[in-house]
């Protein structure tokens, strides 16, 4: 997760404690604060300000992505156990602040969780309807967090749109909803069946040649995507520079238009081409 400057500086005072929304951190505190996503600072003589030195630190986790886990962190209702009320005022706020971002911070039992609001619309929209116009639209906002440096985020949201996209096609053809585990390639295999694109697809071979790559495309964005998962606060932005981001953009919209073409062909739904 990545957040705008003004966004960033709303975080630091609130972790410095210096706009009178949250509980005053000492810089001995702060350095406790930042040392938990591996800094290994030491508070003495010459140390620079509060406001300074907080900022640095924030700035270093947004270009990794990772201002979701401060935001965990430090909102974390353990830490917040006499002052629940504090905790939901400053969880107002800030959200004001992430709706601008596409993110919203909820409070879920004895835990934060930070919804992606930018995946989470477009998800919900194409769920409902699979129209040429859908995917054009959720391809361009992937292609922004290219463009804005989220290049984790863009990858993460290609991979939705597949997924998106394969399950409204398998639930609308077989009248069901798909029992999803995570499995993306076995799932594409799933709907390659049902759209006959299986080895005994009547094509030249060069087409069949063509369908097995994108197979394998499907199975690179999908383990790439795990991977992301998987970073449990250790991930660096530079396992995924921007070119990683632009090849899994380029590659899923491949997939995903010629998916919307021959289920258009297949199952004579172009009636939903825009």
């Amino acid at each position: 997760m990545k957040v705008s400057d003004t966004t960033l500086k709303f975080i630091r005072d609130l972790i410095t404690g210096d706009r009178g929304l949250s509980p005053y951190k000492s810089g001995p505190l702060l350095v406790d604060f930042f040392n938990k996503f591996g800094f290994e600072d030491i508070y003495g003589q010459g140390f620079p300000s509060r406001w300074y030195y907080t900022e640095e630190r924030l700035k270093a986790l947004n270009e990794q992505n990772r201002m979701d886990e401060v935001l965990v962190t430090y909102l974390h209702p353990v830490n917040w156990i006499d002052n629940e009320k504090q905790l939901n005022g400053i969880v107002d706020k800030l959200n004001k602040y992430l709706d601008y971002e596409g993110y919203e911070i909820i409070i879920k039992g004895k835990g934060i969780k930070i919804i992606d609001r930018k995946t989470s619309m477009l998800k919900t929209t194409l769920e409902k309807e699979l129209t040429h116009e859908g995917i054009q639209e959720t391809l361009s906002k992937c292609e922004l967090r290219i463009k804005e440096g989220d290049y984790a985020g863009a990858i993460t949201a290609s991979r939705t749109l597949l997924e998106t996209i394969l399950l409204y096609i398998y639930q609308q053809s077989k009248g069901m909803e798909y029992k999803f585990d995570g499995n993306l390639p076995k799932l594409f295999k799933e709907v390659l069946k049902i759209l006959n694109l299986t080895v005994t697809y009547n094509a030249p071979d060069s087409v069949k040649q063509i369908i097995s790559g994108l197979i394998s495309t499907v199975n690179g964005v999908s383990g790439l995507s795990n991977t992301l998962g998987d970073r449990h606060g250790k991930l660096k932005d530079t396992m995924f520079p921007k070119e990683y981001a632009i090849l899994v953009f380029n590659a899923t919209k491949t997939v995903a238009e010629f998916l919307f073409a021959i289920t258009c062909s297949n199952l004579n739904w172009s009636k939903k081409e825009s």
